[in-house]
């Protein structure tokens, strides 16, 4: 009874894993899933001849889960398998078990398709709170962060506590690198010290303070994080260097904050609250096809109805779908991304961090951030830990990525080094963001996608404009009122 009863709960896990993979896939491409194994609690096993018989019957029931199965065991592993009556103990078996042992307490996943931390003093963070939305959400903030080098995972200091008690720094090092930041934090007011370099590489600029490469890498790629691979001008590197400087120490030691129980959807629906105190109306999951324009009205055409209105804001996914103005042109990023599931965490401190592969570091074109959570953020059950990884693409999702993955994760079969965690699911896939320039269309608008996870404070600025260019002199997310006591 008890051999059944594992059988019928891992069929219907399996089913369940299934399902999320399948809507995984439909908005992305380039899907593949590897899982590795890990046995189940106490030397538990699933009886072989018995599991086979019920994951035939399902697949056979289920067409959907056995399209997506052949896609998560590659080469027809899994039916090969199926079709041998052998009574192994193969590959196969142990991937099954590490499924079981994932979805088991799938409920206490929170897992995110783009995610991303929050800088603690950036556009966003201070929107939520002068607007009051963040009573809506929930934040910790980030543990740690470190930066790969050719040593390994290096902690990048997020205080001046951190720099003099950074034991891989010499004291000159820490000066210098003391007398930069200052200097970056004012540096509007000390012209003089930096203009002979405004038109050029800010990595000069560090050079000429005599700042070694290796902290020349930890401020550009760790503090300032530029979006873009190539090498940014001297006044851009001090701008974005005091910007996210003025986050460290607001509500924690470095400079971002974790929602929790996810990122970004958790971010979507605390404003999507914000709006409905304020009459905002949403519907969800209707299929758009067409937007039109007639007379003065912008009309949205749908299976069940059409809605009229004055003003239209439009995401560039939608540009395709419109008819009245035919020189908008449609650009495309692609994003590679691996959501990891590990047994740990995956450094000797926080659960809670980001790690920063600078371009060229690690057979990486470009750079490429891994963003951690743990259990402490409700993203994970107790003892597991996932990150997240993205780049833009240079190949596809597995071979940007895997060199990063394998630096810090046990990812082989055979990998056994004590001092990293196992992964026991890997997940990538690649995401296409669309972005289009702004219309010629009076009161027709197109609000940009997010395609870095360290620039979406970049998105509340045009949010602003936009609302400003419609409603003229109303007050952008007003202040909430206070009631009296």
């Amino acid at each position: 009874m008890k051999d059944a009863k594992i059988s019928m709960v891992f069929i219907a896990l399996f089913s369940q894993l299934l399902l999320t993979l399948y809507l995984l896939e439909v908005g992305y491409s380039n899907f593949n899933l590897k899982v590795f194994p890990k046995l189940l609690p106490d030397g538990e096993s699933i009886p072989i001849t018995e599991l086979k018989d019920e994951i035939r019957k399902h697949l056979k029931s289920q067409p959907d889960d056995l399209r997506i199965a052949k896609r998560i065991f590659e080469n027809d592993q899994l039916i090969e398998w199926l079709d041998n009556d052998a009574d192994d103990t193969d590959t196969i078996v142990k991937q099954l078990e590490s499924l079981i042992e994932c979805t088991a307490n799938n409920r206490q996943f929170n897992l995110e398709l783009f995610a991303a931390p929050l800088f603690s003093n950036g556009n966003i963070v201070n929107l939520l709170i002068e607007s009051g939305a963040g009573k809506y959400l929930e934040f910790k903030a980030l543990e740690d962060m470190y930066i790969w080098t050719t040593e390994g995972l290096e902690h990048v200091p997020g205080s001046k506590e951190d720099v003099f008690g950074n034991k891989s720094l010499s004291l000159i090092e820490k000066r210098i690198l003391m007398k930069v930041l200052t200097l970056a934090s004012t540096y509007e007011e000390h012209i003089d010290s930096w203009s002979e370099y405004r038109d050029l590489p800010y990595a000069k600029f560090l050079e000429s303070q005599r700042v070694s490469e290796s902290l020349q890498h930890v401020i550009i790629h760790s503090i300032s994080m530029p979006d873009t691979d190539q090498e940014i001008l001297t006044e851009e590197g001090l701008k974005l260097t005091k910007e996210h400087l003025s986050s460290i120490g607001r509500f924690g030691k470095t400079m971002f904050l974790c929602c929790l129980y996810g990122a970004l959807s958790e971010l979507s629906q605390g404003f999507c609250r914000m709006s409905a105190v304020h009459g905002g109306t949403f519907i969800l999951d209707l299929p758009i096809e067409k937007l039109s324009k007639k007379d003065n009205f912008f009309v949205l055409e749908t299976p069940e109805e059409n809605f009229s209105a004055n003003y239209l804001i439009c995401s560039p996914n939608y540009v395709s779908k419109t008819d009245f103005d035919p020189s908008l042109s449609v650009t495309e990023r692609t994003i590679s991304h691996a959501i990891v599931i590990v047994d740990k965490k995956a450094s000797l401190h926080g659960g809670l961090e980001l790690i920063v592969f600078p371009p060229e570091n690690i057979s990486n074109k470009h750079t490429i951030y891994c963003y951690q959570q743990s259990s402490e953020t409700n993203s994970t059950p107790s003892g597991k830990n996932v990150l997240y990884f993205q780049t833009k693409t240079n190949v596809g999702a597995e071979e940007d990525l895997t060199p990063a993955i394998k630096s810090i994760i046990n990812i082989e079969l055979t990998a056994t080094d004590p001092n990293k965690p196992n992964a026991l699911l890997i997940i990538y896939y690649s995401q296409t963001i669309k972005n289009c320039a702004g219309s010629r269309v009076d009161n027709f608008f197109i609000a940009p996608n997010p395609d870095n996870p360290m620039k979406l404070d970049d998105l509340v600025p045009v949010a602003r404009k936009i609302f400003h260019q419609i409603t003229k002199s109303e007050t952008f997310f007003p202040p909430p009122e206070i009631e009296d006591e």
